[in-house]
């Protein structure tokens, strides 16, 4: 992904003047694509703090204080994607584009990533607000 980037950046720089047309049109489209692209990750790698808990994407780690939990690539996916959108009503239906985009999964699949991560924030049900606040 980095190596397209690079290519479009490089055509961008060479070709801004001197192409015009549709291929000029194109690269500019391109150009803009990318840097929102990069945007978007940079943003979503930033580390989340909630209660105790920190989640680093960067890293792929979540941390208790000091202590590193274990997740499952997907059920950090999921928590991941989660944590980025606080008071947020997501579907099963985003989580399953997002986090397994390329894969048919049954909802035992989403179920057992989020009983994971409940796990894994020993949150006991209902009446435990671990993933109240995230910042």
């Amino acid at each position: 992904m980095r190596v397209a980037f690079a290519i479009t950046r490089r055509l961008w720089q060479e070709g801004k003047k001197a192409v015009t047309g549709s291929h000029g049109k194109i690269l500019e489209l391109l150009w803009d694509f990318s840097g929102r692209v990069r945007k978007r990750s940079m943003a979503e790698e930033q580390s989340v703090q909630f209660g105790p808990y920190r989640l680093d994407p960067a890293n792929a780690r979540l941390w208790q204080g000091t202590q590193p939990l274990r997740l499952t690539p997907k059920a950090f996916q999921v928590l991941c994607f989660l944590a980025a959108r606080p008071g947020q009503l997501v579907s099963k239906d985003e989580l399953f584009q997002v986090v397994w985009a390329e894969t048919i999964i049954s909802e035992a699949t989403l179920t057992s990533a989020i009983q994971e991560i409940r796990k894994a924030l020993q949150d006991n049900g209902p009446g435990a607000a671990v993933c109240g606040d995230c910042t």
